[in-house]
């Protein structure tokens, strides 16, 4: 700084103006220069953080969006049953014990479908903008919001308006128990027969109700209900298929952010849980060496624990979202699951 400083005073010295306006003039564009790379460093470093923001946020979208295809693929099995169930009994009512048809009309007025805002985009949608200087980035954000913004929030209205029981009104009119209607018990109640509204009342109760023209035309009321559900299930299903398909489109590699796997159940001893390792994240592979006793496990997510898979009950090896616990013996194993196929492996060392 002494020496330009020394230079600028001599030129004006000597009285060579024009040689000091000429570097004067070159000091101001170094300057000036130094200023825009300094900015340019800055905008690229601000691009480079919010471009990783934006693959995070989308790859949390694309895994709850693998999520909502087992919930939504669980909601229509659950419904087709349902249905089938539904118009076995108008077809032959006569075919079912008076236990069987109170059981399964309460089965029907539960209604499957109530997992469309179990999965909540909105926090991921808030951190995801539209960039005017990145076409695909944009576009991107444009069907993403239409997508969980228009359509979600209509399916939320048709589920809203599908909620009306045609079996518990006729219930209470004839002093019968009905259900409490809770998430998660209900179907178990309603297959397994379980619990007190299944009374030695009610069973008989349903044998002077089964004819009646308002038990029929619960059952007509229930059919056409059950279809719309099943027909609103599937197309959400499709939808949501065809955003994660245009995520990878966008990038595909795109991982499965499950934050965290950890395997629970009655096979671990002493522990409450056992967590899993991420040996492949684009395909959502986990794994874990451990010892088990008799029993069973299943694992679950450790961001959100309504994410749990099981076995099939079918199928060995086929990974089930909501599935049931998988049965093993005592001995040492190495565990892995992949979320991208949903299967698992459980090898005994």
């Amino acid at each position: 700084m002494k020496f330009f400083r020394k230079l600028r005073q001599t030129l004006l010295s000597e009285g060579k103006i024009g040689k000091y306006l000429k570097y004067a003039i070159g000091e101001i564009v170094l300057v000036v220069i130094g200023i825009l790379i300094a900015l340019q460093i800055n905008n690229w470093n601000q691009k480079k953080q919010a471009d990783k923001e934006f693959k995070t946020a989308i790859e949390q979208i694309y895994t709850h969006l693998h999520a909502a295809k087992e919930v939504d693929t669980w909601d229509i099995s659950v419904v087709e049953e349902q249905l089938e169930l539904c118009k076995a009994m108008q077809s032959n009512i006569d075919s079912f014990s008076n236990f069987e048809i109170l059981r399964n009309a309460h089965f029907l007025d539960w209604m499957s479908g109530t997992g469309t805002r179990l999965l909540n985009f909105d926090d991921f949608l808030s951190k995801i903008e539209f960039d005017p200087n990145d076409k695909a980035k944009s576009s991107l954000v444009f069907h993403l919001n239409q997508f969980f913004i228009a359509l979600y929030d209509a399916l939320d209205h048709d589920f809203m308006n599908l909620k009306e029981k045609y079996f518990e009104p006729i219930f209470k009119r004839n002093q019968m128990p009905i259900s409490t209607g809770q998430v998660g018990t209900s179907i178990k109640m309603a297959k397994e027969g379980e619990y007190t509204i299944l009374s030695e009342y009610a069973i008989n109760k349903i044998d002077s109700l089964k004819y009646s023209n308002e038990f029929q035309s619960a059952l007509q009321s229930t059919e056409h209900r059950i279809e719309r559900i099943l027909g609103t299930l599937k197309f959400r299903k499709s939808e949501s298929e065809a955003v994660r398909e245009m995520l990878l489109r966008y990038d595909d590699n795109l991982e499965l952010k499950y934050d965290g796997i950890i395997i629970e159940g009655t096979a671990i001893n002493g522990e409450n849980s056992q967590p899993m390792n991420l040996t492949n994240a684009n395909e959502g592979i986990w794994t874990a060496k451990m010892k088990l006793i008799n029993g069973n496990i299943k694992f679950k997510s450790t961001y959100a624990h309504y994410f749990s898979w099981g076995g099939s009950g079918g199928k060995l090896g086929e990974l089930k979202f909501w599935g049931e616990p998988i049965d093993v013996t005592s001995g040492e194993y190495f565990i892995t699951v992949n979320f991208e196929k949903m299967e698992y492996k459980i090898e005994q060392k």
